[in-house]
Formats: structure tokens, C-alpha cells, sequence
């Protein structure tokens, strides 16, 4: 085994630096510069302006609210009102909507949205934009949560009040997109049409069990390996690797385990053990009520790729309750709004486990958490005489899904039945992606056992597939046809 360090991530508010800097001012609460973006604000109004398709992209991700200056939440809302009518959005319609309702002037006037007209190029990076004037908002609604705790946690009351006061707080906190007037979005199915990233299903993150900005659940019985095999999914994220033959889908390569119900030097065995990189898995270590607003935080100071939660029935037992079946009311309240973190953040995978009823693997349980999520996943365990290494999986979402079989294999899940990579395809997949790789970071990346790598590698050198360019007893593997480095003489 590798030497490594594995890191265990309690997943709370950042506040040691809050504290200190509140303990500074003299009422207890600091005097900060807002958090906010002038720049991106203006770049979000711009490309609505540019392209009032962009107004649907905008408004998945912001609310008015979001935006710090106050003319530009006018703006805004002068914006969504014109789109609500189906107006086109335009300099000449939006100052007309802003005199209609006497905001002209309020906003600056005709020059202040001259001003940021040609704030952009185009409008294609509008999600982009509209994503950092989200995150400026939720950091300043933080902050403003902390004050908040910093003032209510004074003597004039008691710790316990104080505590309420800030739980209540907490659980009101909310980063949806949605506008404070009730103001309504309606958009045409042609002016959608203009966005070809809705005609296609979700972009994989894990491949065939986890979605962008989707929410699966996968029901196996207990003690059937679903752990081991999300666990295999979550170090194949850290090191951005392969995963049932494909490659993982993981721009920032974080994962947040909540492996609810397994001792933690389990996992933590476990990962180091798959050569996960460990400053990427983050584990919950401490089981609060309150988790899923330490899950947000998280994801708004560093972005993840991916959350699992194993299981859900732990998860209920952690927020305080397990529903019964017939609870639609009770499981509503504890799935709905887990998954809305993928909503929120449209980057985001998550993987649910879940044990069903039935010792088969075919999930029986409340209606409301298979009407959830958007993808719902069975395993199987191998009927008698069966291959006892194999797992039957099928699906059911809202995109195609296709069933597979997995392999448990030196104590990790490859893809059975024919449609896994070989070793070879692997490799080359990588040698291509990372031209002058090294045989060392080669072998971390293909994953699977060193030997076999390099036996791979060796009979694709031989057959000339691949060139070790490398000098001075390092390797250097490129593709076939790589033009070898000129090496010039001294005179």
C-alpha cells in the first residue's frame, strides 16, 4: 500500500475566523465590506439584455434578491416581468418598464443601462456570470447568519434561547432561485428549443449511477456490496479515473461520503485501500439534524462533485425520525429536500443508498421515495447458481437507462457482460489524454493492479500502439505517431 494521509472533514460552518474578527469590534459584530460582485451582477443583466433567452438560465440559478445593488435588483424584476408577459427584452422595452412603474430614475436612468449594455461580448456565459452573484449572496446570507448568533449569544438571554434562535434561522436559510414578488417566468417551447443542452440526457458524473444536477437512489439488499461499490465510485472521483470502464465525469474531483452507518475507520480502510487521493473525500464524522445545511456550506466554500449518502433510512434516523412506508408526508420531508441540492447546484451529483424491502433487491418501500428521485436503481443479488460475483442492475428515470452487470473483483466492482473497457483501451485513453505520462502516474489514473498495467503497457510498446519518449531512465509514453523531441548538438 502507498503511504498516505486520509482527510477527515467535520462538516460545520467555517466560523473559527469569524470568531476572531468579531471579537474585535466592539458590539460583537465586525464591520465588513459587503460581499458582492458589481461586475458579474451587471455582466447577468447584460446578456438578458443581449439575448432574453439567457432569462431562463438566469433565473434556474438567481432570484432578485441576489443581487446586492439595489438598481440592479429593479432591474432584474423589470426584467422577469417582461419575460412573464413574453415582451421582448430589449434597452427600448426595459426602460419603458422601468418608467411605467417610476423606477427610471431610481436606477440611474436611461445612462446607467447604457453603461453595462456591452458589458460582455455575448451572452453565453451568462450562467457563469449569474453563478458567482449567487455564491457572493449566499456567502454575504452566511455572514449575516453569523452576526445573527454573535448577537443572540449576548447575556441577555439564555444560551439555550439563543441556540433556538439560531436553529430557526438556519433552517429558514435558503439559496433557491426564486423572486420575492411571485412574479412568474413563462417561456415559449420555441425559445427553449434555442438551448440544445435540454434536448439531451444529463451529463454522467459517475458512470451509469450518477447524474449532473441529478438525484439517484440505489435499492439493494443489505450486506449486497452497494457500499463497497459506491466507495470504489467515490475514489475513482478523487483521482479522476475510471469507473465500470468509462471515464468519471469529475471537473473538481470532491466527494462528500456520509457513510451513515459504517464505523468510520471502516471508510476511511477503505479508501486508502482504492488509492483514493485523499485530500479529496471528505467524510461526515459528526451525525447532526442539521447535516444537510453543513452539506450546503460545504458546497458553497469548495465545490464537490459528487455527495453519497448511505443510507437513507440512516439519514431519516439522523434528522429524527424513520417515516413509516405509508408516510408519504414523513418521507416527503426527508427525501424532497436532499434532493433539491442538485437543483441548487446544477453541477452536482448525488448518490442515495437504500435498503428495500424485498431480500431480492426490487424495491418496495413509500411510493414518494421512488417518485423523487430522478433515477432509481436495483441490485440484484445472482440467483442460485448463478456466478456469486455478479450484480443485476436496473433502472428506471426520466432519460434512457439502460441495465448492466457488475463483478465484484479483488474487492472492488468492475462492469460484467462484455461491455467493459479493456485494459489495453484503458490504457491508451490515458496515454492520449496525458501525452508524456508517466508509468507511475499512468498506473495511479488506469488503476486496478500495477503489474497488470505494466504487462498491458509493455505489449502496446512491442506492437508500436504506444512510444516511451522518455530520456534518462524516466518514462515518457505518448500515442503512435508522436514525433520523438530534436535534440539539437552544441557547436
Amino acid at each position: 500500500m502507498r503511504a498516505a494521509t486520509l482527510r477527515v472533514t467535520s462538516l460545520e460552518l467555517p466560523r473559527d475566523r469569524t470568531r476572531r474578527k468579531l471579537a474585535a469590534s466592539a458590539d460583537g459584530v465586525a464591520d465588513y465590506a459587503p460581499i458582492h460582485s458589481d461586475d458579474a451582477e451587471q455582466a447577468v443583466l447584460c446578456a438578458v439584455l443581449m439575448d432574453d433567452s439567457a432569462m431562463v438560465e438566469a433565473f434556474e440559478i438567481l432570484d432578485d434578491s441576489m443581487f446586492f445593488r439595489e438598481a440592479n435588483r429593479k432591474v432584474f424584476r423589470a426584467m422577469l416581468a417582461l419575460n412573464a408577459r413574453g415582451d421582448a427584452i430589449d434597452p427600448l422595452t426595459l426602460t419603458e418598464e422601468l418608467a411605467r412603474h417610476g423606477e427610471l430614475e431610481a436606477v440611474g436612468g436611461k445612462d446607467y443601462i447604457c453603461s453595462w449594455s456591452d458589458a460582455v461580448p455575448s451572452a453565453a456565459n451568462v450562467e457563469y456570470h449569474a453563478k458567482i452573484v449567487r455564491e457572493k449572496a449566499q456567502r454575504q446570507r452566511l455572514r449575516h447568519l453569523g452576526e445573527q448568533l454573535v448577537r443572540e449569544s449576548g447575556e441577555a438571554i439564555s444560551p439555550g434561547d439563543a441556540l433556538s434562535a439560531y436553529r430557526e434561522v438556519f433552517a429558514s436559510l435558503s439559496f433557491d432561485a426564486r423572486v420575492t414578488d411571485n412574479s412568474s417566468v413563462f417561456l415559449s417551447l420555441a425559445t427553449l428549443l434555442n438551448r440544445p443542452e435540454l434536448l439531451v440526457p444529463p451529463s454522467p458524473v459517475v458512470p451509469r449511477l450518477g447524474y449532473r444536477g441529478r438525484a439517484t437512489i440505489i435499492a439493494a439488499p443489505d450486506k449486497s456490496g452497494k457500499s463497497t461499490m459506491l466507495a470504489t465510485a467515490a475514489a475513482e472521483i478523487s483521482k479522476r479515473g475510471h469507473f465500470l470502464g468509462a471515464p468519471v465525469g469529475a471537473p473538481t474531483r470532491r466527494v462528500i461520503w456520509g457513510g451513515l452507518e459504517e464505523a468510520l475507520g471502516d471508510a476511511v480502510r477503505r479508501f486508502y485501500e482504492f488509492g483514493a487521493v485523499a485530500d479529496n473525500i471528505h467524510l461526515v464524522v459528526l451525525k447532526r439534524p442539521t447535516l444537510l445545511e453543513h452539506i450546503r456550506a460545504k458546497q458553497i466554500e469548495a465545490p464537490v462533485d459528487l455527495v453519497i449518502v448511505d443510507s437513507l433510512t440512516e439519514y431519516a434516523r439522523v434528522l429524527g425520525k424513520v417515516p413509516d412506508d405509508s408516510d408519504t408526508s414523513g418521507w416527503s420531508a426527508v427525501v424532497r429536500p436532499l434532493i433539491e441540492l442538485t437543483r441548487e447546484f446544477p453541477d452536482l451529483s448525488l448518490i442515495v443508498a437504500h435498503h428495500p424491502r424485498r431480500s431480492d433487491g426490487e424495491y418496495r418501500g413509500a411510493t414518494e421515495i421512488a417518485a423523487a428521485f430522478d433515477c432509481l436503481l436495483e441490485m440484484r443479488k445472482p440467483k442460485e447458481g448463478e456466478d456469486p460475483t455478479i450484480r443485476h442492475i436496473t433502472g428506471r428515470a426520466r432519460w434512457p437507462v439502460a441495465a448492466f452487470d457488475v463483478r465484484l473483483r479483488d474487492g472492488r466492482y468492475e462492469l460484467a457482460g462484455g461491455g467493459e473497457l479493456s485494459l489495453d483501451a484503458r490504457i491508451l485513453i490515458q496515454i492520449e489524454q496525458h501525452r508524456g505520462i508517466s508509468l507511475a502516474e499512468l498506473r495511479r489514473l488506469v488503476g486496478g493492479r500495477g503489474t497488470a498495467v505494466d504487462d498491458a503497457l509493455a505489449g502496446l510498446v512491442r506492437r508500436g500502439a504506444v512510444l516511451d519518449l522518455g530520456v534518462g531512465g524516466k518514462h515518457a509514453y505518448h500515442p503512435a505517431g508522436t514525433e520523438p523531441p530534436t535534440l539539437g548538438l552544441l557547436p
